[in-house]
């Protein structure tokens, strides 16, 4: 396991632990969110819709590496525009209100 987390910073380890997929793992996460980027780009108030990040990224963004998102912010941004990420945000401070309260 410590190997698997190194290997995410350190090149060397992937090739000497004789496991492949932390680099690609990392260069997914980023090339997803450059398509959720794109995405938003070309639909900002509503993003793309629920569900149809692949569909979306297949026909019509400049990455298409990898076919899943594998990254929150990006497929957020991308599936549901600035309506969902400001209703995401509204949740995520409400359960921070409620935390603080109980707390």
């Amino acid at each position: 396991m410590r190997l698997r987390i190194q290997s995410t910073w350190d090149e060397s380890v992937e090739k000497t632990a004789g496991f492949k997929g932390a680099n690609s793992s990392a260069e997914g996460r980023w090339y997803g969110f450059l398509s959720g980027i794109e995405m938003f780009q070309h639909s900002p108030l509503l993003g793309v819709g629920i569900g149809n990040y692949q569909d979306y990224r297949i026909a019509k963004c400049t990455h298409r590496i990898y076919l899943s998102a594998h990254n929150l912010p990006g497929e957020l941004l991308g599936e549901l525009g600035m309506l969902g990420a400001v209703s995401f945000g509204l949740i995520l401070v409400a359960m921070w209100i409620n935390w603080r309260r109980l707390a």
